[in-house]
């Protein structure tokens, strides 16, 4: 596979939308704010890559309080799983199932390697954001008896943090000789590839928005 990169043209008017951003900031007439507009739409936003929309699953999620990381495993009647992912100690969450629901989760594919900024993002493309760890649970728990067939499904959102001295490890749910196994594994170096799908919930106004983080 290669890697898309920029056309001279696009570079061009990118060197000089630049040039125009550092003006106005030394001048003082531009603030920090849109300083991130600028280069998001400059830069993150040429790069993105093309979205293929996999498949769509129901989700019943149950309140973070009333259930336990733990729980959500053994419902999941996955064939192996990560031990470590029942230490929810090392859970790190940024979104919280505040009472019971059902929503739609979708599947996506990428055409270009990803890191976790660029996965998100491409998610927001299809007015989605990544699954929270509890609600990735909530979505095996929901389809216990859906073999994943094809590329692992990863949840950006979903991530634990094992060990100080390591990397953050994402939940994957793979297929594997109709069985249905969940791991925890660090994003690949050079990002992921396209042998990897991503899943994420509809954005509804009332929701908190996620923050990028590297």
């Amino acid at each position: 596979m290669t890697r898309r990169c920029l056309t001279d043209e696009q570079k061009g008017r990118l060197w000089k939308r630049l040039l125009e951003v550092d003006r106005r900031a030394d001048e003082g007439t531009i603030g920090f704010q849109e300083i991130m507009d600028v280069l998001q739409h400059s830069i993150i936003e040429p790069r993105l890559p093309n979205i293929v929309i996999f498949e769509s699953y129901t989700v019943a999620l149950l309140p973070s309080q009333k259930i336990s990381i733990a729980q959500l495993v053994t419902d999941g009647f996955y064939d192996e799983f990560d031990s470590r992912i029942i230490k929810s100690g090392f859970c790190r969450e940024d979104y919280f199932v505040q009472q019971a629901k059902v929503l739609t989760a979708t599947t996506i594919q990428l055409d270009l390697f990803a890191n976790k900024n660029r996965v998100i993002q491409s998610l927001r493309r299809k007015g989605l954001r990544p699954l929270s760890s509890r609600e990735f649970l909530c979505f095996g728990k929901s389809n216990s008896k859906r073999i994943p067939i094809g590329p692992p499904i990863v949840a950006v959102g979903a991530y634990w943090n094992t060990s100080y001295d390591r990397p953050f490890e994402y939940l994957h749910l793979e297929g594997s000789k109709n069985q249905r196994i969940l791991k925890l594994k660090p994003e690949p170096e050079g990002g992921w590839g396209t042998d990897y799908i991503f899943i994420g919930f509809p954005i509804i106004n009332t929701e908190a928005s996620w923050s990028i983080v590297s």
